[in-house]
């Protein structure tokens, strides 16, 4: 068994800044119908597409006076890792497939059309290798540029391109590639980017301006009482604010809607004007008896979601409660876009009879940030110790680590072989993202947002059947790469793969 760390990137000698910042809109004007068109061929929607085009040129905004050069190849690499993310969900939400689901089937007068056929036989490839096709045939990107765009391997984009052309070739009459139609770009496009952007600078400014009023306040506390010789800690950020007793920034979301439900027959309302498609929910219930609580999740589009909550006179009335999300498509479906105001209803029924003399569920909406905006906590001097939750006593395992002072380096392991289950715990005390990959497919994400010690657990199953949608070329016995790719990762990892059986 073989222990690989990816090459090191060079960080050195990087180059310096060329492009103005005032070329941004003429880039957003003039060229994003190509990158409109990218988005499509990997979202299958239009909706979608734009969607995921104004988040990645807002996100290009902020680097946009260290680009040197093509700006393109830079948005376009942000368009690719904003898709992906999209399809990711902590350990303890829902976990979406790999695939969008199929559409519905078309009309009779598009029943022979090329074009659609191919972007449905595409929309049935799992999402690496289409994204692996797109970038190829579309994009005209070397194996080694999409490599270094998808953070995988040569091989495994050749892996990828291949399989994906296989299964292509046995969906009969491709013969195009581009839709038919898109939406409009232009002056529209630049505008709601512009206001994506205009939103982003006032979080930040609102961050800046709290953390400036308490140390302003501690500095006045400090000149009127001076013998105290009051030393304050570091700021761990603008998350420190509650409201309605949810944290204002939590897990990666900013909170932007939240109120209070008591009629089991009344629905209570909330409303914003969203800027992502990227939602959680958060939940925390009371009762004067305990009781379960189910609780629905509408929109104007329709129901979102369910969950169930646990209920008893002692539960708390602070914090972030039970937190779930649901895959974006469907969160578009229900009406909740970029730029769109929202209304959602939450409603609850309660299974105890006699209903308890008093109920209330406190409910929030959390928007996904970008991760340079986020408001992250001051590193403290000591971390906390990472933790293997019991898994590095177990026979065989495998541990993860990424090079001193790298924490950034992907790391692979080879030698496993496919079809017993590993077990998996992922640890992490600092911010960043764990991404964790099977033979070049991501399965799972592990996030953390602050530097409290957060474990994610995940289950390598061969039986389960997402995971089988997703490697479906895998058989029993195959010699199989199990990866760990991060991303922002503020301090060294550990990761853990122990075989079961």
């Amino acid at each position: 068994m073989q222990l690989t760390t990816a090459p090191a990137e060079a960080r050195a000698n990087e180059p310096q800044p060329t492009t103005r910042a005032g070329d941004f809109a003429e880039f957003v004007t003039a060229r994003s119908a190509r990158l409109l068109r990218v988005a499509y061929l990997l979202t299958r929607d239009w909706a979608l597409a734009e969607d995921l085009l104004q988040s990645s040129l807002a996100k290009a905004w902020t680097a946009w006076r260290r680009i040197e050069g093509d700006p393109e190849p830079y948005v376009r690499r942000i368009l690719v890792n904003t898709y992906t993310s999209w399809w990711r969900r902590r350990w303890h939400h829902e976990r979406p497939t790999g695939e969008l689901p199929e559409q519905a089937a078309p009309d009779e007068h598009r029943g022979y059309d090329d074009r659609d056929q191919l972007a449905r036989a595409l929309g049935r490839l799992p999402r690496q290798q289409r994204a692996v096709l797109v970038l190829r045939y579309y994009e005209d990107l070397s194996e080694a540029q999409i490599a270094d765009v998808l953070g995988i391997s040569p091989g495994t984009v050749k892996s990828h391109a291949a399989k994906a052309i296989a299964k292509l070739r046995v969906d009969p009459g491709l013969t195009g590639l581009e839709p038919d139609t898109e939406p409009p770009a232009g002056a529209a496009r630049l505008a709601a980017v512009s206001e994506r952007i205009q939103q982003a600078r006032q979080r930040r400014l609102a961050s800046v301006a709290s953390v400036c009023a308490v140390v302003l306040a501690l500095l006045l506390g400090y000149a009127v009482n001076p013998i105290h010789h009051v030393v304050p800690q570091p700021m761990a950020s603008a998350s420190s604010s509650l409201i309605n007793g949810f944290p204002e920034y939590a897990l990666g979301n900013r909170l932007v809607a939240t109120g209070t439900a008591t009629d089991e027959t009344t629905p209570a309302q909330v409303s914003w004007k969203a800027s992502t498609s990227d939602v959680s929910v958060y939940v925390r219930c009371q009762a004067s008896e305990q009781t379960d609580i189910h609780i629905t999740f509408a929109t104007g589009g329709g129901e979102l979601g369910q969950m169930i909550c646990d209920a008893t006179p002692d539960s708390p009335r602070t914090g972030l409660g039970t937190v779930a999300s649901w895959p974006t498509e469907k969160v578009m479906n229900a009406g909740i876009t970029a730029g769109a105001w929202v209304v959602m209803s939450v409603s609850f029924g309660i299974t105890k009879r006699p209903r308890p003399a008093a109920v209330s569920v406190d409910f929030a909406v959390g928007e996904r940030m970008d991760w340079s905006e986020y408001p992250f906590p001051a590193k403290p001097t000591t971390l906390a110790k990472l933790d293997s939750n019991g898994l590095e006593a177990a026979e065989n395992v495998v541990e993860l680590r990424p090079p001193a002072g790298d924490p950034n380096q992907t790391v692979r392991t080879t030698g496993l072989r496919w079809g017993q289950t590993f077990k998996v715990n992922l640890s992490q005390r600092a911010p960043g993202l764990l991404h964790l990959t099977v033979a070049g497919v991501e399965v799972t994400t592990c996030g953390n947002w602050s530097y409290d010690s957060f474990g994610c657990g995940f289950d390598i199953d061969p039986a389960d059947e997402s995971l089988r949608r997703k490697l479906p070329d895998l058989k029993p016995g195959d010699e199989v790469e199990i990866a760990v790719v991060p991303e922002h990762a503020a301090a060294d990892w550990a990761v853990w793969i122990a075989p079961q059986g």
